[in-house]
């Protein structure tokens, strides 16, 4: 993404300075069109006299040498045009030289131009990447945010999911043993609260046995893992069945757990 926006940036340079210099050749065409026009009527008379000089050469040459003043006139001619014809040629020189001064300076307003765009994607290219930078920065301290977070979220409730976790092997180990690993089933009566609490105080160190007795056939009738009719507390889920039921026991019992 990187590499791919500073290069459009680039680009993005490159098509102004061509844009610009297309600009800059069409005024410079411009420019020469008009200072050869300028030009033209210096260059015409300079080609009429030199083209006169050059008839009047030939009438020299063919008049005779004792003819001295028809000779010096036509010389004084040829004289008097070569100066016109150095006249012109300055003036051809100042309009090439003023052409050149606009032309250079057009160039010059160009480099200008070019230097500035360079600078401005520097500039930009420069804000794009810490742009990213901060982006990317954004997204790592939102992850370590989070992470932290549920760290410290697991920290505060730790003691709480530990009692979660162990509630729920107890009950496995209760199920198991009230299933009598998974021979009993739907329909079969449940052993009473008093044997399960004789047998719990006789093989299971747990703190007040009763108390937690009572409160695991609580919730196993309101998970609807036992049924009671009348008296009689029967079986109303499989064995696999109240396994699940008490797997998916965190959310629920994490909701009670919360109102206290």
């Amino acid at each position: 993404m990187s590499i791919s926006g500073s290069k459009n940036l680039a680009s993005t340079s490159s098509i102004k300075n061509a844009i610009v210099q297309t600009e800059v050749v069409s005024k410079s065409d411009s420019l020469v069109s008009i200072y050869d026009a300028k030009k033209q009527p210096y260059v015409n008379d300079n080609t009429s006299l030199r083209a006169v000089n050059t008839e009047l050469r030939q009438k020299i040459a063919d008049t005779p040498l004792n003819y001295p003043t028809v000779r010096k006139g036509y010389q004084d001619n040829i004289d008097k045009n070569t100066e016109l014809i150095r006249e012109n040629d300055v003036k051809i020189n100042e309009i090439n030289t003023e052409l050149q001064l606009v032309v250079a300076e057009i160039n010059s307003d160009f480099a200008e131009t070019k230097l500035d765009n360079a600078t401005e994607d520097t500039k930009n290219i420069l804000l794009f990447v810490i742009i990213v930078i901060l982006n990317e920065l954004l997204i790592i301290g939102g992850l370590y945010f989070r992470e932290y977070y549920e760290y410290n979220l697991y920290i505060i409730n730790q003691d709480r999911f530990e009692k979660i976790y162990k509630k729920k092997d107890r009950y496995r180990a209760l199920l198991t043993f009230i299933y009598r690993d998974g021979k009993l089933t739907v329909g079969d009566k449940v052993m009473s609260g008093m044997e399960l609490k004789t047998a719990v105080t006789e093989k299971a160190n747990i703190q007040n046995p009763n108390k937690f007795i009572e409160g695991f056939l609580h919730d196993m009738d309101r998970l609807n893992i036992f049924t009671t009719h009348g008296k009689r507390r029967l079986i109303n889920s499989t064995f696999a069945e109240a396994f699940d039921i008490i797997e998916n026991y965190d959310d629920s019992y994490r909701v009670l757990e919360n109102m206290k």
